[in-house]
């Protein structure tokens, strides 16, 4: 146990942030493109999920790859199936996508759940239809232990009265179902998104009769309990920060003007802290993930309607948040074009978010998105009570985390992987002092970036957590 006062690194995201590349993608059809899902595969690439439709139903799915130099590594179109959302597999991938059928009207049960397995290069190794007509898939989750994938769908005219309904399904890492489960709420709900939470359940967002709706289920997919929102018109995403809790993102209609709406929760739903704000013009199509910063950073990507100022009609962005939900900086971008939309965002590592719309209609926006930093030095005399910081920066083979304790107290320090997966962890009896000094081995760790946190049970049975930090191991 020492005490020492230095400097370490963190990241802020209060100043404005700046494209590293932007590519437009053709689309070889004459539909028009709808972008659902963007995810990142681990090494700098990219995932772009989505379809090209026909007017009123109909048309085809699409998967592209990208790698880490802003190339294209393989566009994927599939005449038979639309799709909804995919994840990176091993050496391929997993595809939740829809079965059309041929039907007047858009909403008489045109759609079917399909499950598909491809290879490496896109090409499907497996088909399964599942679920009942009018299932249409809208997100996917990985599940937590990676034993496989959970994906939300609307059922449209589950019930006599017409409603539509969740619907859940797991499947394995070969596609096959593990279990499924509808919900009945006797009322309309429709989903966005579904995201999997530290706990081993599952948090789909949503909305119904105009108001906010998330549904969490256990990793068996039994209901646990469900909430609507008079104050958040819909929520259209989810992430999980560090220590467990729930970010969620949605949008409020206040009859003029629509505003962004986050809040911060627990996994019984309840909230913590919310956050408002209205950016001055209409937005839709967005997503919300965490940056890698920090101080709890968040990203809001979608896209603009109308904005004047800029003379164009729509407009990707990129909106950054703080721990508190407070608006940072917003950039807007779109390659000079007319009307960018959709928006939809994955982070990506080295504080880069890929940020992917539509152009016109026609062909597919793809932007990479730098978010700033600085350097800050930490408090007078140490840690404060529930703040710690770790030297050197970045690490190499260990690694001094700093804190302090008013209190004899047993002391576990969780490390978490950029996936929030934990990969390890070092306990110890400290005694009370301003600034204690844990040195933690980090020579099996590959390089990268990592998060630690610190929980303190004092001897008379207190608990401390404090604020989850990031580090990074370079070698």
């Amino acid at each position: 146990m020492k005490k020492t006062a230095l400097m370490f690194i963190c990241f802020a995201l209060f100043c404005s942030g700046a494209l590293a590349f932007e590519k437009t993608i053709t689309n070889p059809t004459s539909d028009k493109p709808a972008i659902y899902g963007v995810h990142a595969t681990g090494d700098g690439g990219s995932i772009i999920v989505g379809s090209y439709e026909k007017d009123p139903v109909g048309g085809e799915g699409f998967l592209i790859l990208t790698d880490a130099s802003g190339n294209t590594v393989f566009h994927k179109v599939d005449n038979s199936y639309l799709y909804r959302d995919a994840a990176k597999l091993g050496g391929g991938f997993i595809i939740a996508a829809a079965l059309t059928f041929t039907v007047t009207t858009q909403w008489d049960n045109t759609y079917q759940l399909v499950v598909i397995t491809a290879n490496a290069a896109g090409a499907n190794t497996g088909e399964r239809i599942s679920g009942d007509a009018g299932t249409t898939p809208v997100s996917m989750a990985k599940s937590p232990d990676g034993s496989g994938f959970v994906i939300a769908a609307d059922h449209y005219n589950y019930n006599a009265a017409g409603y539509t309904s969740p619907y859940f399904e797991k499947v394995d890492n070969s596609g096959a179902k593990v279990w499924s489960n509808h919900f009945d709420f006797g009322q309309d709900i429709y989903f966005y998104g579904i995201t999997a939470l530290s706990d081993g359940g599952y948090l789909a967002e949503g909305y119904t009769d105009f108001e906010g709706f998330l549904l969490k289920v256990d990793a068996d997919g039994n209901s646990v309990w469900s909430k609507s929102s008079n104050s958040c018109t819909s929520y259209d995403g989810a992430t999980i920060r560090p220590d467990g809790n729930i970010i969620a993102v949605g949008y409020a209609y206040d009859g003029t003007n629509y505003y962004f709406i986050t809040q911060c929760m627990d996994n019984g739903g309840n909230i913590i802290w919310s956050g408002s704000y209205d950016p001055g013009y209409d937005f839709n199509d967005y997503s919300i993930f965490y940056s890698g910063s920090s101080d709890y950073g968040y990203i809001i990507s979608g896209s603009t309607d109308s904005v004047s100022q800029y003379s164009y009609i729509n407009y990707n962005f990129a909106m950054t948040i703080d721990a508190a939900g407070n608006t940072k900086n917003i950039s807007v971008f779109g390659n000079g074009a007319d009307n960018v939309q959709y928006g939809l965002g994955a982070a990506i590592g080295n504080q880069q978010a890929d940020i992917v719309g539509t152009i016109n209609d026609t062909d597919i926006y793809w932007s990479r998105y730098t978010m700033p930093s600085i350097a800050v030095a930490p408090p007078p005399g140490g840690s404060s009570a529930h703040k710690t910081y770790a030297y050197p920066q970045p690490a190499s083979d260990s690694i001094n985390i700093v804190y302090s304790l008013s209190a004899q107290s047993n002391v576990t320090i969780y490390i978490y992987n950029f996936a929030n997966n934990l990969v390890g962890k070092s306990q110890t009896l400290e005694s009370p002092d301003n600034s204690v000094v844990t040195n933690i081995n980090v020579s099996r760790l590959k390089p990268g970036v990592y998060f630690y946190q610190v929980v303190a049970k004092a001897v008379n049975g207190s608990e401390t957590r404090y604020t989850p930090e990031k580090f990074m191991v370079k070698r």
